[in-house]
């Protein structure tokens, strides 16, 4: 048994229902969510046609800047279940590119 990792788990469960519960207001930003002007900058030529992997995407806003962007693929990984859930169902919801999936 995995107690460590079991608390791990129940801990970010916890604070993940965050996720849930501003899932309206970050639905409204994934409307029209872009990058940081900076971001642009740094990741556009590179992100374009490219496969995103992006680590920690927790509320998933920056996947679907991403994807419109131009990534041909955003793959958010969380370790948080409701992240994901959450993320998924907002990509979903906001009319994001096709592509961008929740891991």
């Amino acid at each position: 048994m995995d107690i460590a990792g079991d608390e791990t788990r129940a801990a970010w469960a916890i604070a993940s229902r965050k996720y849930e519960d501003e899932y309206a207001e970050h639905l409204t930003e994934a409307r029209t969510v872009e990058l940081l002007p900076a971001e642009v900058a740094a990741l556009g030529k590179i992100v374009e046609g490219a496969d995103v992997v992006h680590p920690m995407s927790g509320h998933g806003l920056d996947d679907i800047a991403l994807a419109r962007l131009g990534a041909r693929s955003v793959h958010g990984l969380d370790y948080s279940e409701a992240a994901v859930s959450s993320a998924r169902r907002r990509a979903d919801g906001s009319g994001c590119p096709a592509g961008t999936r929740r891991r």
